[in-house]
């Protein structure tokens, strides 16, 4: 999938924009976060995401979901990769799939909350069951998004922990965490 072409808008209907309908995309995609996705596209120093996910096509469509909110963006292959990068970029918001060639995402998640700089873990991946969601929880996430995932749901999740995370930023109250990254610990 090129870059390019691709420029990180995905459409609902799994098809990817052209660069004729970037301009109006975001209304069709962002339902609620419009404003506030716009909004946050234009500061400057906003945060960090790491991006835990072996499959590099979706690893690739979610970095570049999250670098057009305006955050830096890296992606890690593997547990140990990603565990490494975080203890050097220690970044703000952690995408983490929970199947990965080396480790589980609980594990990496376990890991992680071990370091006080890494401060929200969102759990991405394609197991919803109760179980599965109480078990990221139990394992340190702040939030639990399934597979196939929306823009919007995404978009949601970034905003609130950036909410959570960087109280400085001029963001809506109404977007908290479900969670406080400090209970996950």
């Amino acid at each position: 999938m090129s870059t390019r072409a691709f420029d990180g808008r995905w459409l609902r209907s799994g098809t990817y924009a052209d660069e004729q309908t970037n301009s109006a995309l975001d209304a069709h995609v962002c339902d609620t976060p419009v404003v506030i996705c716009a909004a946050v596209r234009q500061m400057p120093d906003i945060g960090s995401c790491l991006v835990v996910e072996d499959d590099p096509d979706t690893a690739e469509i979610i970095r570049s979901l999250v670098e057009i909110l305006g955050l830096d963006c890296c992606a890690a292959s593997s547990g140990r990769a990603a565990l490494e990068l975080a203890s050097t970029l220690c970044p703000d918001v952690v995408l983490v799939d929970l199947s990965l060639p080396d480790m589980t995402g609980y594990e990496v998640a376990r890991a992680l909350r071990l370091d006080p700089r890494v401060t929200y873990l969102v759990a991405l991946t394609g197991f919803g069951t109760p179980e599965h969601r109480a078990r990221s929880f139990e394992a340190g996430f702040d939030e639990h998004l399934v597979k196939p995932i929306e823009r919007s749901e995404l978009d949601d999740a970034i905003v609130r922990a950036l909410v959570a995370v960087r109280p400085d930023l001029p963001l809506p109250s109404a977007y908290r965490p479900r969670r406080s990254p400090s209970s996950a610990r």
